[in-house]
């Protein structure tokens, strides 16, 4: 038995060679095995025989990651040959491709802070992004992307007329993965003096 195949965003095909070796016809069944596939069917070969037989398994609610695929050839129930290998399927992968270039804000104004998320993966799928601006913002989406397609998000907020002149940081965050966005307030300048 051999075996061959290749997984692309929503379909696997598989491929299973088999070749009859022996001196006899064999007369059995083929079953292919994985965590989310299953398939039992009857097999037939004449000696020297050699067939190849496919397999087009839908993929669209299987979960992205590693699986093992086991074909077994099967005479009475009971397992003459056997070959197994892993596949990938394919799933989303996220990438930060452009954010805020320490930008400077003036208090008492509305800003945007835009952030590019490009899918470099196989498959469509959600990302998630977060972002806080100090107490001003602390927001969450959720972006559907297709591969190879980049995504603009804004975050919009407005500066407060008291908030002090200096260096903040916003973290951003892509999936989990923390970006910290470095920003200047200018233009306020709070001194206090009492006098008696």
């Amino acid at each position: 038995a051999t075996w061959a195949g290749g997984a692309s965003e929503d379909e696997l095909v598989a491929k299973v060679g088999v070749n009859n070796l022996g001196y006899n016809e064999f007369s059995g069944q083929l079953r292919i095995d994985s965590d989310f596939y299953s398939e039992l069917s009857d097999l037939t070969l004449a000696v020297g025989e050699i067939k190849s037989i496919r397999y087009n398994i839908d993929l669209s609610q299987v979960k992205p990651g590693t699986y093992d695929f086991v074909a077994s050839a099967l005479y009475e129930g009971n397992v003459v040959q056997q070959i197994g290998t892993t596949i990938e399927v394919p799933g989303a992968e996220f990438e930060l491709t452009s954010k805020p270039d320490k930008p400077v804000f003036i208090p008492g104004e509305e800003v945007t802070m835009s952030f590019k998320v490009k899918n470099t993966g196989r498959a469509e799928g959600e990302a998630e992004v977060h972002l806080t601006v100090i107490d001003l913002l602390d927001e969450t989406r959720m972006v559907w992307i297709k591969p190879g397609v980049e995504e603009t998000i804004n975050f919009t907020f407005v500066v407060p007329d008291d908030l002090p002149e200096k260096a903040y940081t916003a973290p951003f965050q892509l999936n989990g993965v923390t970006t910290d966005i470095p920003f200047t307030v200018k233009g306020v300048k709070i001194a206090v003096s009492a006098s008696l």
